[in-house]
């Protein structure tokens, strides 16, 4: 199928989508709102208690701004400038977490303490941006317009992003309880099929790098496998912090991501040991590194950058050169990807319109409405949509899940 018709079956199948739009437990959405609504409220409470302060509005950034910078003396930050001229004062989520010593937990998502400077400036600095999460959880997540039939009914962005994926507020949903409100009609399952690795095998196919090659013909789980690549050792014996490390280095490829990117993530990985493990992924897969710069140098010579599908994306003669080859290298596994799964998506709207459903699209998988009755049929159709050969010598195999609320899908 051509690219152009491709891209219009898509936004048939998108439409359709929209226009059934997804089922919600309206029940468990208000409950969930309550809880989210009465937890800000709580940490409001213990932050006013902490700074001293009855008055104290987490929500103003005025405020928050004025006690991390002039109460608690941390250095100011602020948004990137133009024309040499320095940006406003910023207490965005990424500037509290840069100087109240907050890191992420790459996997819970929890707030923790990086171990640098005061614990009780990064209590704080956590408790503003959880009160931020609750108030989006209740907010954002958790205050759906619902149809007369309980369905909500998402807007996709067919072009909303530079390389070819639909962007959609359901994008944006976390796993666990925000995802719970969505529910299987009665009678029917709900369906999530994921391309499993996808960006990983891409570029492992497209760079033909020979040890990715081979760890694909294998099977088996990838990031550990690279893990016993880069660390010299069998797979059985690859421990969850290699696994994590590699697993970050394999998903941080196409973002640009580095030694410094990884050390900030995980705090029981120092910058050395980073840059160690990088090295050792760079040596282990150098034909995929090597794949890797010739793409930005075609990217610099061209000025675009083309996926197999015949996808480009062009650039500006404004773009650092930097920020060039960070997205040339996001472009080609991502846009590809995203063809993959739109062949997917086209299929099972075009053959399978009377007994599945597609009802959201979430980065590299589909979730389906399938009646109960014939549903094992129904999930090798899926199957078959999603591992039919669009790419030669790429392998996509496809992870079923089959639930009753979209919540019961695991990260």
């Amino acid at each position: 199928m051509k690219l152009a018709d491709l891209v219009i079956a898509g936004a048939a199948a998108t439409l359709d989508m929209k226009e059934r739009g997804m089922l919600v437990d309206r029940e468990r959405m208000t409950n969930l709102f309550m809880e989210e609504t009465m937890r800000e409220q709580e940490l409001e409470q213990s932050l006013c208690r902490m700074v001293g302060d009855p008055l104290f509005n987490p929500r103003s950034p005025k405020m928050v701004a004025d006690l991390l910078y002039q109460g608690f003396g941390l250095p100011e930050q602020r948004q990137r400038g133009r024309y040499g001229k320095p940006g406003a004062v910023t207490t965005d989520d990424d500037a509290i977490m840069k100087v109240c010593g907050i890191v992420e937990d790459y996997e819970t998502k929890e707030l923790k303490w990086n171990g640098h400077g005061d614990v009780a400036v990064w209590k704080v600095g956590s408790t503003v941006l959880n009160c931020r999460r609750s108030r989006k959880l209740a907010s954002t997540y958790f205050s759906l317009p619902l149809d007369e039939y309980g369905r909500f009914h998402p807007e996709w962005k067919i072009h909303g992003t530079e390389t070819g994926r639909y962007s959609c507020h359901v994008h944006t949903y976390p796993p666990g309880k925000p995802r719970s409100i969505f529910i299987a009609p009665r009678g029917h399952k709900l369906v999530v099929a994921d391309l499993s690795q996808i960006e990983l095998r891409i570029m492992w196919t497209l760079s033909r790098d020979p040890v990715g090659m081979d760890i694909i013909a294998r099977g088996g789980d990838a990031h550990r496998e690279t893990a016993a690549e880069i660390f010299h050792k069998p797979a059985g014996q690859v421990s969850g912090h290699e696994r994590f490390s590699a697993k970050f280095v394999n998903f941080g490829l196409p973002y640009g991501r580095g030694p410094e990117s990884m050390a900030e993530q995980h705090t029981t990985i120092t910058v050395d040991e980073a840059r160690h493990i990088f090295d050792a992924h760079h040596h282990r897969f150098s034909v995929l590194w090597e794949w890797m710069a010739r793409n930005n140098v075609f990217s610099a010579k061209n000025r675009y950058i083309q996926n197999p599908f015949g996808r480009r994306r062009y650039f500006s003669g404004d773009i650092g050169a930097a920020e060039q080859d960070r997205q040339t290298q996001n472009f080609i596994p991502q846009s590809t990807a995203h063809d993959i799964l739109t062949h997917a998506l086209v299929d099972i709207h075009t053959h399978y319109h009377d007994r599945m459903f597609p009802v959201f699209d979430h980065h590299d998988a589909l979730g389906i409405e399938v009646p109960i009755e014939g549903l094992e049929d129904s999930v090798e159709d899926i199957r078959r949509a999603f591992e039919t050969p669009r790419i030669p010598d790429l392998y996509t195999p496809c992870e079923i899940k089959v639930m009753d609320n979209w919540g019961e899908a695991k990260r």
